[in-house]
C-alpha cells in the first residue's frame, strides 16, 4: 500500500511539473512579459478587451480588501458614489489564498492575474490528472486527460474571461464522489463540500455547472453501487448542500443588486443566441474550443465500442465511465438552453423549470458554457480510451505516449503566441496616476473621455482601462465597466459628457464630490476636443499637466442638496424628479412638441463611435418637462432608429437624457448620441424621436438621410 502511494504522490509531481512548466509557454508571451496582456482580435475586441481589464480590476481590488479591509471587498472604487460595485460582475474570491499574499508582496494587478492564471491551469491540470488516475492508476493517461482539460483550445484563449478558467475543482469533486461510493469516510464528502463551495466562490456560473454536472455523477455512481445506495445518496446531498451553503453568504451581495434592478433575470426568448443545441457539439466551432485531441480520442473509442456493439459483444464501459457520460449528457442538455430549435418547433428543455424555481439561476446569459462541464466530461473518458489502448504496453511506453499526446494538447492549443497590448502599469504606468497617488485630499476622480451612451463599447473600454490604471492610485473612480450599471450611471453621464459645460459641471458637482478631473486629450475626438481646447469655466482649475493628459481641479461649490440622495437613491420612489417635477405619464396636452432641426452629419462611418447630433426642439405646450432623475422612467429626452436601404427599421437607440428640465414654451438644443448603424453602406434613413421614456409613441419626430459609407479617410466620425 504505501509503494502505491508513494508511486502516486510520485506521478502527481510529474505532472504538477509538467503543468507548472507548459502553462508560461500556452500563455506566452505575456505571461513572463514585465507589462502584457492578452489582447483580443475578434469583431467583439473592444469588449473582450474591456471584459479582460475589468476581471484583471476585480482580482487586484479583491486581493487588495481581502488584506487591507475585507469589509469592504464589494465596494469596488469604480462607479462613484455607488457602493456593491463588485455584485455587478464576478467576484472572484476564491483565489484570495493564493492572490492576497501575491498582491501584498507587489502591489500589482498584473502579478496577480498572473497568479491567479497559473493556479488555475495548475489546479485543473491535477485535478483531472488526480481523478483519471484514481480510475486507472496509468499515469500517461492521466496526464492526457489533465492536458486535454487544462490545455484545451478554449482556455488558453479564455483570458477576457478569467472567471471561468477556475475548472479545476470540478473533477475534484467527482473524484470525492467515487472516494464516499466506494470507501465511505466523511473526509472525502467534506472534500466535495469544499470543491463545491471552491467553484461557487470563483464563480457563480460555475457554481451552477458543477451542481449539475456533480449531481448527474453522484447519480450514476449511486444508481450502479450495490452497498448501501441511500445512505450514499444521502451523504452526497448532504455535503453538496454544505459546501453550498458555506458559499452562500457570497450570494447576499448578488441578492441585494437583483432586489434593487440592477441585476435582471435574463429574458428567455434572447436565449438562442447564448446556447448550444446537441448538434452543435459537432461542429467546426466545438471542436475550436475542445482541441483535435481530445475529440479524436473519445471518437476513435465510440468507434472501437460501436463495433464491438455490432459484433454482439459487451461494449465494455465501466461504471465511472458511464457515470462520466451522464455528466456529458446533463451539460449537452443544459447548454441548450430553456428552448431547443428543431426544424420549425421549439421546444421547451428542463432548463426552463431551474430558470423559473432555482434562486439567481436566471440570471445566467450564456448556457451555452455548460460546454466546459462537456469538455470536463470528455477529457476523464479521453483519459480511459487512452489507458485502455495502452493497457498492456510497458510504463515507460505509458508515460512517454502520454507526455506526447500532452504535448501535442498544448501545442494545439497554442501554435502561435497570443497578440498583446500593454496593462500601462507599474513603471509603464502614466504619469499622472503616480501624481494622484501622492495626493492625500478626499473626492474623487473622472477621466474623460468615457462612455456617452449606453452601448458605447469604445468607451467601455477607455473605462476598463482607467479601472485597470486605479490600481496604481486606488482613488475613487467616477467612471466604471461592468456586466451591469449602477442606476447613477446614466444620470451621471448626461453631465459628464457635456463638460466643460458650466450647468453640466454645476449638475455633476451637485451629485457629487468629485475632486480631479483627468483629460487625456489625445483620446479626444470631434467636438470633445474642441471643448476642452480652451477651457474657461468657473470651478475648473488647470493644476497639472503630463504631456497629452491634463489634471483638474474642482473647485465649485454645490448649490443642491443631492449627493446624500445620489448615494442612496434607488430610483423615483415618489414619482419625482429630483426639482419636484411628476414623472407620472404627461396628458395628452403636455405633449406638444416639435423637432425644430436636427444637424446629422450628411456622412457618418460604420464605426462603433457614437455621435453627438445637436437636436432643437420645442415644448410648445403649458406644462414642464421632468427631466433629472436617477431612474429614466418618465423623463423627456430623445431616442433615434436606423432604418437600412432595404427599408428595414432596426431597434430604437438608447435613451439620451437631457441636463436640465424643459419649462413651457420653451425651445432648447442639446445633442442626442447617436450610434452608427452596423450593416451595409448607402442612403440610410435617421430618425430622431422626441419621447417620454417608458410611454408609448413619440412627443415628435424628425426624419433625414444620412449616408453610411465604410471607415477611411475621407470619412469623418
Amino acid at each position: 500500500m504505501s509503494g502505491s502511494r508513494n508511486k502516486a504522490w510520485l506521478a502527481g509531481g510529474l505532472a504538477a511539473l509538467f503543468f507548472a512548466a507548459m502553462t508560461p509557454w500556452v500563455l506566452r508571451p505575456w505571461f513572463l512579459a514585465a507589462d502584457e496582456l492578452p489582447r483580443d482580435t475578434s469583431f467583439f475586441a473592444s469588449v473582450e478587451n474591456a471584459d479582460l481589464l475589468l476581471n484583471a480590476w476585480i482580482l487586484a481590488w479583491v486581493a487588495r480588501a481581502s488584506v487591507a479591509d475585507p469589509s469592504a471587498v464589494f465596494d469596488g472604487n469604480i462607479f462613484y458614489p455607488a457602493t456593491n460595485t463588485i455584485a455587478l460582475s464576478e467576484n472572484m474570491i476564491a483565489h484570495v489564498p493564493v492572490t492576497g499574499p501575491v498582491f501584498a508582496a507587489t502591489g500589482s494587478a498584473l502579478a496577480v492575474l498572473k497568479a491567479m492564471a497559473l493556479e488555475t491551469f495548475l489546479l485543473a491540470g491535477l485535478g483531472m490528472f488526480a481523478l483519471v488516475y484514481s480510475h486507472t492508476r496509468n499515469t500517461g493517461a492521466a496526464l492526457v486527460a489533465g492536458a486535454a482539460f487544462t490545455f484545451a483550445p478554449w482556455r488558453v484563449q479564455g483570458f477576457p474571461h478569467p472567471q471561468y478558467l477556475a475548472t479545476g475543482t470540478i473533477p475534484l469533486a467527482l473524484l470525492a464522489i467515487d472516494l464516499w461510493i466506494d470507501r465511505r469516510r466523511f473526509r472525502h464528502l467534506a472534500g466535495l463540500a469544499a470543491a463545491i463551495a471552491y467553484q461557487i466562490l470563483a464563480c457563480l456560473y460555475l457554481g451552477y455547472f458543477i451542481a449539475f454536472g456533480a449531481g448527474a455523477y453522484a447519480l450514476a455512481r449511486v444508481a450502479a453501487t450495490r452497498h448501501a445506495p441511500l445512505r450514499a445518496l444521502v451523504g452526497l446531498v448532504v455535503a453538496m448542500g454544505l459546501g453550498a451553503a458555506v458559499a452562500a453568504p457570497i450570494g447576499l451581495p448578488y441578492l441585494r443588486a437583483r432586489s434593487d434592478g440592477i441585476i435582471p433575470p435574463f429574458d428567455p426568448s434572447k436565449f438562442l443566441p447564448h446556447a448550444w443545441a446537441p448538434w452543435d457539439y459537432v461542429s467546426v466551432a466545438f471542436v475550436g474550443l475542445a482541441g483535435v485531441a481530445v475529440l479524436a480520442i473519445v471518437a476513435g473509442d465510440l468507434g472501437e465500442r460501436v463495433v464491438r456493439r455490432l459484433r454482439r459483444d459487451p461494449i465494455g464501459l465501466t461504471p465511472r465511465e458511464w457515470a462520466l457520460w451522464a455528466v456529458v449528457g446533463v451539460a449537452v442538455l443544459f447548454s441548450t438552453g430553456p428552448y431547443v430549435e428543431i426544424g420549425d418547433r421549439t421546444l421547451p428543455t428542463p432548463y426552463l423549470l431551474f430558470y423559473d424555481h432555482l434562486p439567481g439561476f436566471s440570471s445566467i446569459r450564456g448556457p451555452r458554457r455548460f460546454f466546459i462541464v462537456v469538455l470536463a466530461g470528455l477529457a476523464a473518458l479521453a483519459g480511459h480510451a487512452f489507458a485502455r489502448w495502452t493497457r498492456r504496453t510497458p510504463g515507460w511506453f505509458q508515460i512517454g505516449g502520454g507526455i506526447g499526446v500532452a504535448l501535442a494538447c498544448a501545442v494545439a492549443a497554442a501554435p502561435t503566441g497570443a497578440p498583446v497590448l500593454s496593462a500601462r502599469l507599474g513603471a509603464n504606468a502614466a504619469p499622472v496616476y503616480g501624481w494622484l497617488a501622492a495626493q492625500s485630499d478626499g473626492g474623487a476622480v473622472l477621466e474623460i473621455p468615457t462612455t456617452s451612451i449606453e452601448g458605447d463599447f469604445v468607451g467601455a473600454e477607455r473605462n476598463a482601462r482607467y479601472m485597470l490604471s486605479s490600481t496604481e492610485h486606488w482613488k475613487p473612480l467616477v467612471n466604471g465597466y461592468s456586466g451591469y450599471e449602477p442606476p447613477t450611471t446614466t444620470f451621471l453621464t448626461t453631465a459628464i459628457r457635456e463638460l466643460p459645460d458650466g450647468a453640466a459641471l454645476q449638475l455633476l458637482v451637485d451629485a457629487v464630490d468629485v475632486r480631479w478631473i483627468v483629460v487625456h486629450h489625445d483620446a479626444l475626438i470631434g467636438p470633445e476636443k474642441e471643448r476642452w481646447a480652451r477651457v474657461d469655466t468657473p470651478g475648473l482649475e488647470l493644476v497639472e499637466r503630463f504631456g497629452t493628459d491634463d489634471v483638474y481641479e474642482v473647485t465649485r461649490s454645490p448649490v443642491a442638496r443631492w449627493r446624500e440622495r445620489l448615494a442612496t437613491a434607488d430610483g423615483n420612489p415618489t414619482g419625482e424628479t429630483w426639482t419636484g417635477l411628476s414623472t407620472a405619464a404627461l396628458p395628452p396636452e403636455c405633449r406638444k412638441g416639435r423637432i425644430l432641426d436636427v444637424e446629422a452629419p450628411p456622412v457618418v462611418a460604420l464605426t462603433a463611435f457614437p455621435i453627438p447630433v445637436p437636436v432643437r426642439f420645442a415644448n410648445d405646450s403649458t406644462c414642464a418637462w421632468p427631466a433629472v432623475a436617477i431612474a429614466p422612467d418618465g423623463l423627456v429626452g430623445l431616442r433615434y432608429a436606423w432604418t437600412n436601404p432595404a427599408g428595414e427599421t432596426l431597434p430604437e437607440g438608447p435613451l439620451s437624457r437631457l441636463l436640465a428640465d424643459v419649462p413651457p414654451r420653451t425651445s432648447r438644443t442639446v445633442p442626442a448620441y447617436v450610434i452608427p448603424p452596423f450593416g451595409e453602406a448607402g442612403t440610410w434613413q435617421l430618425e430622431v424621436r422626441l419621447v417620454q421614456e417608458g410611454e408609448e409613441g413619440s412627443i415628435a419626430t424628425r426624419r433625414l438621410p444620412v449616408e453610411v459609407k465604410h471607415m477611411n479617410a475621407d470619412v469623418g466620425l
